[in-house]
């Protein structure tokens, strides 16, 4: 499977309560509309007016808006709150129970303990992760907000409780307040849904993260309802990075993967592109005619910039970006003269006919 696809169905009370009676997992329990105190973080709802694809209404704070340029600010802040700082998967996905070509996201440290074909029963961990992803049905969407590469904030519990769950949303709202975001503007939206990833299939409990009606990010507690691994829970809480830059600074979205916050004024998919490339390729992957390397040169000709003098400094610009948060393999040289190369040899062939 190219994609990571996650089919979701939403559940009505009643079959959420049947099917959550076989874990011995009392429904109530899990409503966020009860009163009691971990939940109380819930009050504030957005219903049913999430708008993907829309535009956020801008929250600046000046003494606050460098803060997400510093990884360190972010790891120190979860390890504060008792989760485990670990190392990014590579965007090669090499796990033995992959259901997809690149790392999609922060959950997939765990892929193979949910896809898992025997039993588990791993230790109870919390785990906080930078994650860079590259998820391909983003390539060529031109709706502002999404793109094929982002870096995901995760926040991942292997088999925790709800409850501790909650505890861990909590302290994701504390993130966002001391990000500047004003507690009354965070909102929520709860479903329970039936989901298959690859072949597991999935009862979770999703909780959207809204600024008033703009999405942010979200946070599931899951159980695997197939399979030898039947009743495995885990938490999955993510953020993309540039997307809460974007509410924190303003502009355009893509400003968000420059370190100056520039806007390049190119063509969305094109910066969304390049931005996505320098990543790729600066992780070792070669454009090429096979596998892996045959996607990065299909995105490469797709690119619509002549100009190698820009194409330089954007390579730089976005770089400088991405090695805040991310080790690459080859320098900012290497990754342009590869991008370069390609973009010219692709300029060659066009002129010649």
């Amino acid at each position: 499977m190219a994609n990571r696809e996650i089919l979701m169905n939403p559940l009505q009370i009643e079959e959420a309560n049947s099917l959550l009676k076989r874990y011995n997992i009392d429904y109530n329990t899990f409503s966020l509309n009860k009163d009691i105190v971990p939940r109380k973080i819930f009050k504030s709802y957005c219903g049913e007016h999430i708008i993907y694809g829309s535009k956020p209404e801008i929250v600046i704070f000046p003494n606050k808006i460098d803060l997400l340029d510093d990884k360190n600010y972010t790891e120190t802040f979860f390890r504060h709150v008792n989760f485990e700082i670990v190392e990014p998967l590579q965007i090669i996905n090499k796990n033995k129970n992959k259901t997809t070509d690149f790392i999609g996201a922060g959950i997939f440290l765990i892929e193979d303990y949910i896809h898992s074909k025997s039993r588990i029963n791993p230790p109870k961990r919390k785990i906080f992760v930078a994650q860079p992803s590259f998820r391909t049905q983003y390539v060529g969407q031109k709706i502002e907000g999404f793109s094929p590469t982002f870096i995901n904030l995760a926040s991942i519990g292997i088999n925790i409780e709800f409850e501790e769950h909650l505890k861990i949303i909590s302290s994701w709202e504390n993130f966002l307040i001391k990000l500047g975001i004003e507690k009354q503007d965070i909102r929520y939206q709860e479903n329970w849904v039936k989901k298959k990833w690859g072949e597991t299939e999935i009862i979770g409990h999703e909780v959207y993260f809204c600024h008033r009606s703009f999405p942010l990010g979200d946070a599931s507690f899951n159980i695997v309802i197939n399979g030898e691994n039947n009743g495995f829970t885990f938490s999955d809480t993510g953020f993309g990075l540039e997307r809460t830059k974007w509410l924190l600074n303003g502009g355009k979205y893509t400003q968000n993967f420059s370190s100056k916050r520039k806007d390049y004024e190119l063509d969305y998919c094109d910066i969304c592109n390049i931005y996505a490339l320098i990543l790729l390729i600066g992780e070792g992957i070669e454009p090429g005619g096979n596998n892996y390397r045959a996607k990065i040169r299909k995105i490469l000709k797709d690119i619509k910039i002549n100009d190698l003098e820009k194409l330089k400094t954007i390579t730089d610009d976005f770089y400088k970006t991405l090695v805040g948060w991310v080790e690459l393999t080859l320098n900012q040289e290497k990754i342009f003269r590869s991008l370069s190369k390609e973009i010219s040899n692709i300029l060659l062939k066009n002129n010649s006919f």
